[in-house]
């Protein structure tokens, strides 16, 4: 069965799925130029075929819809990952490389949140949590317009990563995108693709106020460390390559 909310409608994949609610979320993800395959149904059914469940979340309020993808993963609820967020704003004419706004992420974060009840929330975004609230960067991912033909994807790799593919479709191999930022795949997508930084939103209940704030700064305390040790290793080695 689904759940109703104010502004929220959401199925558990655990249930059968209402015939009225699988119509109002492929109409919703219809209208999103930026849905993607891990938002569809028969790939949350895949998935809770596999016992891996998730809730499937509409969310409305005045002329504003959305759709948030909440993944069960250890007692917590994740939507998305460090290379891909699941969630959208319903928008036919919609444009620009992640399809939401900082305020329509905001606000699907907080729908999120409805959704999850007292449980821990991760949810993955293109954009930094709101100032005060807790969270960290995550990673990022390399997107793509799909408008392009093959001959103009081909053209923008690396000439290396050119011969490559030649050389691995003669072969008989194919390959595609999983997300996530790597070298291999810059020089893949070449100057057609764009990075965007990924961050991770904590929420959920009450009781994880304290957590959620003592992660995100570990966290950011860990990244600095990081940071330091590799400016202090880059002049070690400037040093010592200077003439004695």
């Amino acid at each position: 069965m689904s759940r109703a909310h104010d502004t929220i409608r959401i199925w558990s994949t655990q249930d059968p799925l209402p015939a009225a609610f699988a119509e109002a979320w492929r109409a919703r993800l219809a209208r999103a130029p930026h849905g993607n395959f891990s938002m569809q149904l028969p790939y949350l059914e895949w998935e809770a075929r596999q016992g891996r469940h998730s809730l499937a979340v509409l969310a409305h309020e005045g002329v504003r819809a959305g759709a948030i993808v909440l993944r069960d993963q250890a007692g917590e609820w994740h939507s998305g990952w460090p290379w891909r967020w699941q969630c959208l704003i319903e928008d036919p004419s919609r444009d620009g490389r992640v399809g939401v706004t900082p305020n329509e992420a905001r606000w699907l974060f907080e729908r999120a949140c409805d959704a999850a009840g007292a449980k821990r929330l991760r949810f993955f975004a293109p954009y930094p949590p709101p100032g005060g609230s807790p969270g960290f960067m995550a990673g990022g991912t390399l997107v793509q317009l799909l408008e392009h033909d093959d001959q103009a994807v081909l053209m923008a790799m690396d000439p290396t990563k050119r011969r490559s593919l030649r050389r691995a479709r003669e072969s008989g191999y194919r390959w595609h995108n999983n997300g996530g930022d790597t070298f291999f795949k810059r020089d893949m997508l070449g100057k057609l693709a764009e990075r965007v930084e990924m961050h991770c939103w904590l929420g959920g209940g009450a009781l994880w106020t304290l957590p959620n704030h003592g992660e995100a700064w570990s966290r950011a305390a860990a990244r600095r460390a990081r940071r330091l040790q590799k400016r202090v290793l880059a002049a070690r080695a400037a040093k010592a390559a200077k003439p004695r």
